[in-house]
């Protein structure tokens, strides 16, 4: 069975629905919502709410304000990795992507449409997502390849729980994969965390310090 999670705030946009209606017909599935609750919580409280379905067997992100186009979930499974991400447009800062790569690695990918395989949550430790998280990169050598990523977690008004659970999901030896040449509809009117974006990122210059800050 697919369970279907919807980290709400209670604002879940009708277009949402009608995508998500589209995808999962004749699908065996499960929704499962979060109401008023704050990131990290609604992550962890829906993941432990699917997870106690025994039949479970992925667990599908979607968030309040993301449109996934049409035959996104046979494309998610299609990828057949343990975790399979459709790419969604932020705002133009700080970037038209929610992944990110480094060094030709795929670090994280955001959860706005994200399929999960329920073996990466039994094989990972809880929580399985915190805030307030991003990556250091610290040069450790001469060589171009010479990094090592510090997962830190300091004081920030917005998410980061989708790099500490790739992070932790990666290091652990599970694989990411992103849908390739399919973008969802992304709808931020009203959404928590736009206001921070756009302060913080004046410029383009300022997006990168958001994913990998390089020391």
């Amino acid at each position: 069975m697919l369970a279907v999670l919807l980290p709400s705030r209670g604002l879940i946009r009708t277009r949402v629905i009608e995508a998500l209606d589209n995808e999962l017909y004749g699908v065996r599935h499960k929704k499962f919502y979060t109401h008023a609750q704050p990131i990290p919580d609604c992550f962890n409280h829906l993941s432990e709410a699917a997870l106690a379905y025994k039949t479970v067997t992925h667990l599908w992100f979607v968030e309040e304000d993301v449109i996934p186009p049409p035959g996104s979930l046979k494309k998610l499974l299609g990828l057949q990795t343990d975790i399979a991400f459709v790419n969604y447009p932020i705002i133009k800062f700080p970037s038209p992507i929610c992944y990110y790569y480094f060094q030709g690695i795929l670090l994280w990918v955001g959860f706005g449409c994200t399929l999960i395989k329920r073996s990466v949550f039994t094989g990972l430790p809880k929580p399985w997502f915190k805030a307030n998280c991003r990556l250091k990169a610290h040069h450790s050598g001469s060589g171009s390849k010479d990094w090592t990523l510090e997962l830190a977690e300091e004081e920030r008004e917005y998410g980061g729980q989708d790099i500490y659970f790739c992070t932790k999901a990666r290091e652990a030896g599970y694989k990411m994969g992103i849908v390739p040449g399919m973008d969802c509809d992304h709808d931020p009117v009203g959404s928590e965390g736009v206001d921070f974006y756009e302060r913080e990122f004046k410029n383009e210059s300022n997006t990168k310090a958001r994913y990998v800050e390089q020391i």
